[in-house]
């Protein structure tokens, strides 16, 4: 299968149309459809629905389309990988979940090129699920999530406990903290939890980002629940304080690797170094009660 026909389906799939695709893709239309015919004989199955409209993705398609995407990458990654032979000895993969991109990566990086500057750097952040599937792909080498899949050659190591804890900005936390409440989603669990303990509160706006969600209250007052470690800063300096009295959850984090790792040496030292980047203790402002889950 000819990578180009992964990156039309791709295209196609995202514009739902084979003349913007040609045009995005600066090929004939004609091309375009060739190619998808191609990988539709290919696979024996339709991977798109026509209509007068446009196109949708089948249930083959759509299978597909999440694995199209990380071989695309993959082979982008390869790419680079290869150009830069001359440049770069080595090559890695990095990913965090997206509520502690910003904490992680710069020290991570950072202390990786300064112990090997021929080392090149592939980073990626993502929800846990898609990070996992990268790993597996082949993409990333070494991953900090919260919600891994334990399974057949993957290694989890532990990290850190981190709490979800509820948070205001102060003139939402001098008044009723439950009118402006909005809901930040940090996955199943702490839904289901969630639902239960805070079933007579409607969210006005729900989040499916911690960082948007602590943003928008920053910018515009309200309350949510939020990662300690993310809005550590903003408990210090007294931009955001904590509800007292109100239940937190625990969760912790992984370093997520493959065992089979191509390069078994780059692995451990990336694993190193991240132990060195969390090494300091976080002692953000505020003790909201500790819970293992969240109860009324």
């Amino acid at each position: 299968m000819h990578i180009d026909q992964l990156r039309t389906f791709l295209e196609v799939a995202e514009t739902r149309n084979f003349n913007k695709a040609s045009s995005n893709l600066n090929v004939t239309q004609s091309t375009v459809s060739a190619r998808i015919r191609t990988l539709e004989d290919r696979l024996k199955q339709p991977v798109f629905y026509r209509n007068a409209t446009g196109v949708t993705l089948t249930p083959a398609g759509i299978r597909l389309r999440e694995h199209a995407i990380n071989i695309v990458r993959l082979w982008q990654r390869a790419e680079g990988e290869a150009s830069a032979i001359e440049t770069f000895d080595h090559s890695i993969g990095l990913g965090t979940v997206l509520s502690v991109a910003s904490e992680i990566f710069p020290d991570w990086i950072g202390r990786l090129r300064r112990q090997d500057p021929r080392l090149q750097i592939h980073v990626y952040a993502d929800f846990s699920s898609y990070l996992m599937r990268q790993l597996s792909d082949g993409l990333i080498d070494v991953a900090v999530m919260y919600e891994p899949r334990p399974g057949p050659g993957i290694v989890l190591e532990e990290l850190f406990e981190d709490e979800i804890v509820l948070a205001a900005s102060p003139e939402t936390a001098a008044g009723d903290w439950r009118r402006g409440y909005f809901f930040v989603d940090w996955g199943p669990d702490f839904q289901r939890v969630h639902d239960s303990a805070f079933a007579n509160i409607a969210a006005s706006t729900r989040f499916a980002l911690g960082t948007l969600a602590m943003d928008h209250v920053l910018r515009h007052g309200g309350s949510g629940y939020f990662s300690k470690r993310m809005i550590r800063d903003q408990l210090r300096d007294g931009r955001l304080v904590l509800i007292e009295g109100m239940p937190a959850m625990q969760r912790t984090a992984y370093a997520v690797h493959a065992e089979a790792a191509t390069d078994k040496a780059m692995v451990v030292l990336a694993r190193n170094i991240l132990r060195e980047v969390l090494a300091p203790p976080v002692d953000a402002a505020g003790a909201g009660q500790v819970a293992s889950g969240l109860k009324p």
